[in-house]
This record gives C-alpha cells, sequence and structure tokens, in this order.
C-alpha cells in the first residue's frame, strides 16, 4: 500500500504503523507426506533451492561489463504450488500434493490499536480495533492539501473488497498536518 501512495504526484518519505506484511506461509500434511513418502526437509530443500537467484556468467562488450543471472524468486502461492518435490510412480509430487500453501498476512508480531473515548463525536464507536497508520511527507514547494486528496483518493481507489472478494474494513481520515502556516 505505502509503494502506491508514494506513486502520488509530490509525496515524499513514508513509513506504515501496524498491519502485517504478506507472506506465503507452507502448511504441511503429515498424512499426505507419509502418503507419498517425501519428507518435510524435501519440501524444504525444494522450496529454498526454487527461491535463489544463480549468478550464471558475466558479459564482456568493449568497455562495459554485465552480470547474468538466471533462477527466479517465488512470488506467489501458485509458484510455491507447482513446484515439484518428488515422484511418485513415475508421476510427479507437487507440493500442493503435500502441503497447504496459504498467501495472506504474516503473523501479527506487533499491533496498532484505536479507540474513542468519552469526547468522540462520531456514532461508531471503537474499543481496540485493529488499525494501520500510513504517514507520508509532502514535498516541499507543494501543496499540502492537494496532496491529501490526492492520497484519499488513491485510498478509494483500491476498492472496497480485497482481491478474495471479502469487504474492506478501511476508514481512511486524515488525522493531521504539520505544515507551518502560510505554506
Amino acid at each position: 500500500m505505502l509503494q502506491r501512495l508514494k506513486e502520488v504526484e509530490n509525496t515524499g518519505k513514508g513509513f506504515v504503523v501496524g498491519g502485517r506484511p504478506r507472506e506465503i506461509r507452507i502448511e504441511a500434511r503429515p498424512a499426505q507426506l507419509r502418503g507419498f513418502e517425501v519428507t518435510l526437509g524435501q519440501v524444504a530443500r525444494t522450496i529454498r533451492g526454487a527461491n535463489v537467484e544463480r549468478g550464471t556468467g558475466e558479459v564482456e562488450q568493449g568497455q562495459e561489463h554485465f552480470s547474468v543471472s538466471a533462477g527466479r524468486y517465488l512470488r506467489t502461492a501458485r509458484d510455491v504450488e507447482r513446484l515439484v518435490v518428488a515422484t511418485a510412480h513415475g508421476a510427479p509430487v507437487y507440493v500442493a500434493d503435500v502441503a497447504e500453501v496459504i498467501d495472506g498476512p504474516a503473523r501479527a508480531e506487533q499491533a496498532a490499536l484505536h479507540y474513542t473515548g468519552p469526547a468522540h463525536p462520531g456514532e461508531q464507536e471503537s474499543n481496540g480495533a485493529g488499525a494501520v497508520t500510513v504517514a507520508i511527507a509532502k514535498k516541499e514547494g507543494s501543496n499540502g492539501v492537494t496532496v491529501a486528496e490526492d492520497l484519499l483518493e488513491r485510498v478509494e481507489q483500491r476498492g472496497r473488497t480485497d482481491p478474495r472478494g471479502r469487504p474492506r474494513q478501511r476508514h481512511p481520515r486524515l488525522r493531521r498536518d504539520r505544515e507551518p502556516e502560510g505554506q
């Protein structure tokens, strides 16, 4: 999200507090591992080996020098599921055959929570709801109001549902504007 917001014109540095990063998690199925005679170590080595980039050589042309790499990084759950971990009776055994591969948020290591107190003027109260704060600076000399409006519009463009069709719990609000008066 931060990367997309920083694409908005006249935005500067930014950071995120709260939320969870995306991760691809592999949860082995012991019965399937035994059935295919595959070890957890084989699954781990297969994934680790597929998730590296290897230098394969160098190319020189005149005064220029290039390093050439081969390999790829695993980017999606589908990439991991399609890895061949072994063979059984002449047929490939895929990671998807012996494990569930989940593309989703990482386990929480920290939390940002939102609370409303007695002075809260709104009708919707919050008593420890999960929150994510995104702080983004504007570039010097740019109009802070315009940048804030453009950022809020970009958040709204992200849609009301996530890629799996579940409703997003998003309530974007401009919290602070620390720009000195007259700027």
